[in-house]
């Protein structure tokens, strides 16, 4: 199930940067970038002198002239493909990742940009109890990739630009295998920027089309959606499991770009019920009522509100929820996320704390993914529909990832 994620918020947004509904030639470039890093330590073994090597390929969409260009003031979109070492290849070995990009200026200071990315990362290197225990890190060779970098161009000029750079490079399963405590390094970086034309049509000069002044639009809008994820329980019971979800909301998009949304959402995991049924430890000794609705026991529904940036055919969304109702996250919390350890041959958890982040976690969900519109957004149109993956967490912590399937009805278009 998270390949199939990975997959497709790979191609997705992939997408962003080649829309066809662009109706002028754009400029292109690419760069090669070098890095070199340290890795907080998540794991017992140490990542020691981390360095990398990425090439980077894009456009700056000067010469597009879609709405949502013009209200992010036109960023760069891409994709960077990616290699590190982490300078310890027997326990981590290497990624390779592939991360479509947006990048935008900050600040509006000339010369300072943030670039943000998401995709996949492939990891040749993973843990095992028997050949691999040091790596806690990484139990699963694909993975999430997420990227976050400022970059500061030192030299410009027409053909070629040098940047430097400071970032954050993110790469964990979202807990669809334990252990999972994820690589997260920093890293600085010096990059040359080599510009360039594509010839496929002959290029136009519409930058008075994208920088003049625009008509404000907003309209309404209803949606549901219906999905399937998969995660796991803890390291004994470490076999993924589905949670099915389910959600309807209602808000208005700006500007055929910016999307606020609050709703409602219902989940249900079959790993929760699992639990319950076979009466898995702390069920009879504590919890003993969950048995008397199972299936009750292991649903979560809660509010939320989303935030969406659309980018024609792309949608990157953040949500905040409130969990009105999961009762089973104190066993997840104890049993799955507890160490276990084995006494006089038996196997005991060690309890955890019930404490402030236990709270946190069991009252705020949160939730990131790429949503695919199957009609193009730049266009008024009734009906629109989306597939989707995502990655959902318990406040910040992994909890599953999913795909889904979703509808879009607006209405009550207002042009200004």
């Amino acid at each position: 199930m998270n390949k199939i994620t990975f997959i497709l918020i790979l191609g997705f947004q992939v997408l962003s940067a080649q829309d066809s509904g662009v109706n002028a030639n754009r400029p292109n470039f690419f760069s090669i970038e070098l890095l070199g890093g340290n890795t907080i330590p998540s794991s017992t073994a140490e990542t020691k002198n981390e360095k990398g090597f990425m090439l980077n390929f894009g456009n700056d969409n000067s010469n597009n002239n879609q709405e949502w260009a013009f209200r992010l003031g036109v960023p760069s979109t891409g994709i960077t493909l990616g290699l590190i070492d982490y300078g310890n290849p027997d326990v981590f070995g290497y990624s390779i990742s592939a991360m479509p990009f947006i990048e935008t200026n900050l600040f509006n200071i000339k010369n300072l940009f943030l670039n943000s990315a998401a995709g996949i990362s492939f990891l040749t290197k993973k843990y095992n109890p028997v050949t691999n225990p040091e790596n806690n890190a990484i139990t699963t060779n694909l993975n999430w990739g997420l990227r976050a970098f400022f970059y500061y161009r030192l030299l410009t000029g027409t053909k070629i630009n040098w940047r430097l750079g400071l970032g954050f490079i993110h790469q964990s399963n979202g807990h669809f295998s334990l252990p999972n405590d994820g690589l997260n390094s920093f890293f600085v970086s010096t990059s040359v920027q080599f510009k360039y034309k594509s010839k496929r049509v002959p290029l136009q000069d519409v930058a008075e089309k994208v920088n003049k002044e625009r008509d404000e639009f907003r309209n309404t809008f209803v949606s549901f959606r219906s999905g399937l994820g998969a995660n796991v329980f803890s390291r004994i019971i470490n076999t993924p499991k589905p949670v099915y979800t389910a959600a309807v909301s209602a808000g208005l998009i700006y500007n055929k770009t910016f999307k606020y949304s609050a709703g409602f959402y219902y989940r249900y995991y079959q790993q929760f019920y699992n639990y319950i049924v076979s009466e898995g430890e702390l069920i009879n000794e504590e919890y003993p009522h969950f048995k008397e609705n199972p299936y009750k026991n292991a649903t979560n529904f809660g509010l939320f509100i989303s935030a969406e940036v659309i980018l024609s055919h792309i949608g990157i969304e953040t949500t905040l929820g409130y969990n009105i109702f999961k009762p089973f996250y104190v066993i997840e919390r104890r049993v799955g996320q507890a160490s276990p350890f084995i006494s006089g041959g038996q196997l005991y958890y060690a309890k955890a704390d019930l404490n402030f982040e236990y709270e946190l976690k069991k009252s705020i969900s949160a939730r990131f993914g790429v949503k695919y519109y199957l009609f193009s957004t730049t266009k008024e149109r009734p009906y629109n529909f989306y597939i989707g993956g995502h990655i959902n967490g318990n406040f910040f912590q992994a909890d599953f990832n999913e795909v889904n399937l979703g509808i879009v009805y607006n209405f009550n278009y207002i042009k200004k």
